[in-house]
């Protein structure tokens, strides 16, 4: 994800539950998690991913801005789900 060019920290957002982390420009942080649960910790039992976006400086269990999910492990599914959370960008016409 650092390599994308989004810095992605690892966290734990309570209980021992693992995540990604990337706070991003606009405010809004993404959490990573599987598909249906907290990260494990094995990468074997992992089922696929799930991206959230949330609103800037909320905890994690509240204002949910949009979230997408891939029932597929790899890394490039993972960006794939991020391009899909992520808003477009804002072109202004003068």
């Amino acid at each position: 994800m650092t390599a994308s060019g989004l810095p992605t920290i690892f966290t734990q957002t309570g209980g021992m539950c693992a995540a990604l982390e990337v706070q991003l420009e606009t405010g809004y942080t993404l959490l990573i998690t599987d598909f249906e649960e907290p990260l494990p910790w094995d990468r074997d039992d992992q089922v696929g991913w799930r991206v959230g976006m949330y609103a800037s400086h909320v905890a994690y269990d509240q204002e949910l801005v949009r979230d997408a999910g891939v029932k597929d492990t790899s890394t490039v599914a993972l960006l794939a789900v991020v391009r899909e959370v992520l808003p477009p960008p804002v072109t202004t016409w003068r």
